[in-house]
């Protein structure tokens, strides 16, 4: 799932902020991961102290077990971090005032969870992110410049999809001349989307498909095109950049579209 958020909500710290700033510009993705692990994250739960004895609520900034209430997401149970008190009421609405939480660096609990956890950031709320499995082992490792953005796995029904009203011609020129130094892009695709039941409004949405997905990281190609986006494109306004790894994801979201770059 990728970030996701409004420009109006409202941010309760500087995590939030980052997080906001994220989900509305892609040049902002890799600070909001590089500081979140040093961050402050609540969730329900439990700490346990060696002495047995319990305060509500816990506070710890040292790694040390703890137990993590499972949070309901359409049904199913997930492990629910939150980037501050808010967005649990937010999330958990009349159970929140009986309910005991922890608030821990999110380091300490990403390394505590299972590795096969569905870990998602402010589940229920307006806005957050649901971290794959293997965007928490690069986050553990360092490794954030390999990270890379998800297809959006919303229902198509929930996306609208045009033509760009404004045709972003010097940002499409040095895309092109940037696939055409790097040599290992196959096709680039743009469209213009909005998703209305998250008062996301129409912004570009780039997909890129690399012509060896096991030799050329997405993560690589993104950087890059991060750069351009950060001196080309106007601060501010929305604009994803995804990768295309298989046809269903081109026709989903390009099927009447022919590419601006192809080699």
């Amino acid at each position: 799932m990728p970030l996701f958020g409004r420009k109006r909500d409202q941010a309760e710290n500087r995590l939030e902020q980052l997080l906001l700033n994220a989900a509305n510009d892609v040049t902002q993705r890799q600070i909001f991961l590089r500081d979140f692990l040093d961050s402050d994250v609540y969730f329900v739960g439990e700490m346990n102290s060696p002495s047995g004895a319990t305060a509500d609520p816990f506070l710890t900034t040292e790694p040390t077990e703890f137990s993590i209430v499972a949070v309901d997401v359409n049904g199913e149970k997930v492990a629910a971090l939150f980037t501050s008190l808010a967005r649990m009421q937010e999330s958990l609405g009349d159970q929140y005032n009986n309910s005991r939480w922890v608030v821990t660096r999110a380091r300490n609990v990403l390394k505590a969870l299972h590795h096969e956890s569905r870990i998602i950031l402010n589940p229920n709320c307006s806005f957050g992110h649901e971290f794959s499995h293997e965007e928490i082992q690069l986050l553990l490792e360092g490794r954030i410049s390999e990270m890379e953005p998800s297809i959006p796995n919303l229902p198509i029904s929930q996306y609208q999809i045009r033509k760009p009203l404004e045709y972003p011609t010097k940002l499409i020129e040095y895309a092109r001349r940037y696939f055409q130094e790097r040599g290992d892009v196959k096709e680039a695709y743009l469209t213009e989307v909005a998703v209305p039941s998250r008062s996301e409004p129409w912004h570009l949405f780039i997909g890129i498909e690399v012509k060896t997905p096991g030799k050329t990281r997405f993560g690589e190609v993104l950087a890059g095109m991060d750069r351009i986006v950060r001196a080309i494109y106007p601060s501010g306004r929305m604009i994803d950049v995804v990768p295309i790894r298989s046809r269903e994801d081109r026709e989903k979201w390009f099927a009447h579209d022919e590419p601006f770059y192809h080699q």
